[in-house]
């Protein structure tokens, strides 16, 4: 008895661990958090971590922004001023592509003020507080798409005080949305926002697919890690450049109607599909077995499927999941690095590292008795 009390507390600890498997907005403080949230005034959210429902019922911010209670501004933002958004959480599904944005109106509209491309959350992340940015309240969106496991988007929102300012965001672009019940979806890996505005960190990534994914605007300016110096083509963006970015003289609009469509396209800028670009990238999201400069395959304009028929494997050092769709739903694989991941949705999905007192082995959570803590549901009844 004592043995199937072990392992049964294995067990319960590791579908903790699962359910706790994601990652959230520390600071600022979101709404519904245990420190948001009045005593007995409104439900606390304990699972904060959870994504929105693809239906899209529950965007914005879960509908938390429209509580009686429990929305009061925590902290005070001078516009100009530098900001740091802190995570909580320890499986970042290797991490992926987020925005901080700003809301003035209550929540109806979101202005972008930073993009972030790969690597988030997988540590803090800066930004800073746009000029423009109307003086009193507003509230604060943090925006994640994972780069690996299910297709999904993360929102927590926090309510914030705005000082100074100036006229508003109105000219910055809108937050990006997908996953969340309109003809817009992400594919695996980094995202490649459509419309990231002028401030963006990180390079690369693979666009969205979908008709409701909207308009093509600005990339970064020159300068910025997300950008080298490439040579313009004669590709005709498919909108005009939105955003602030289109007063930097350094920004080269014509080159963003073809984001890059590859994982192993270059990293210069966005135009992917000119043959010569790839003989001389050297930055790191494009891997350096990328060999062949007349790969033509993103003909797309930015709206196909971001694979080819043998695309390079990505440069992340987590384990990359299946997306072929040929896993056995619920299968356990053990990981080189002590991470393990279990096939969910046709694809497999790193769960991060095993709870206290397991270990992975030859497809199993074992406690580290070697005993498994998988068994039938009769030896369940009998032991009940």
């Amino acid at each position: 008895m004592k043995t199937s009390f072990s392992a049964l507390a294995a067990v319960a600890a590791l579908l903790l661990s699962s359910a706790n498997a994601h990652i959230q907005l520390k600071s600022p403080v979101p709404f519904r958090t245990s420190t948001q949230a009045p005593q007995n005034a409104i439900e606390k959210d304990f699972d904060m971590k959870a994504p929105l429902d693809k239906s899209g019922s529950n965007f914005p911010c879960k509908g938390y922004h429209k509580d009686k209670q429990g929305t009061q501004s925590l902290v005070e933002w001078a516009s100009g001023s530098t900001q740091t958004m802190s995570f909580d959480g320890s499986a970042t599904h290797g991490g992926g592509s987020c925005q901080a944005s700003l809301s003035e109106d209550g929540g109806a509209t979101w202005k972008v003020m930073k993009s972030f491309i790969g690597g988030c959350p997988t540590k803090d992340a800066s930004f800073v507080v746009p000029q423009e940015a109307k003086a009193g309240a507003a509230i604060f969106a943090w925006t994640w798409f994972n780069q690996q496991g299910n297709r999904e988007m993360y929102m927590n929102c926090a309510a914030v005080t705005i000082t100074g300012g100036g006229s508003g965001l109105s000219s910055f672009p809108d937050m990006f949305t997908a996953n969340i019940g309109k003809d817009c979806a992400t594919v695996p890996g980094d995202l490649a926002f459509p419309n990231p505005g002028k401030n963006v960190e990180g390079s690369g990534g693979n666009p969205p697919v979908g008709k409701g994914c909207g308009t093509t605007g600005t990339q970064p300016p020159a300068g910025s890690s997300s950008v080298a110096t490439s040579q313009p083509t004669s590709v005709t963006p498919t909108t005009a450049p939105g955003g602030p970015g289109g007063n930097n003289p350094n920004h080269k609009p014509t080159t963003t109607s073809v984001p890059q469509v590859t994982p192993p396209a270059p990293t210069t800028s966005a135009p992917a599909i000119t043959s010569h670009s790839a003989t001389n990238s050297t930055s790191a999201p494009a891997m350096t077995q990328s060999p062949s400069p007349t790969t033509k395959a993103p003909a797309t304009t930015g709206t196909g499927a971001p694979a080819p028929s043998t695309p390079a494997p990505s440069p992340s050092t987590y384990p990359q999941p299946s997306t072929g769709g040929t896993c056995v739903e619920g299968t356990v694989t053990c990981n080189a690095d002590g991470t393990w991941s279990q096939c969910g949705s046709g694809m497999n999905q790193n769960m991060g590292k095993t709870a206290g007192g397991t270990v992975c082995t030859k497809g199993k959570i074992e406690t580290k008795t070697k005993r498994s803590i998988r068994f039938s549901s009769e030896h369940m009844a009998r032991n009940a």
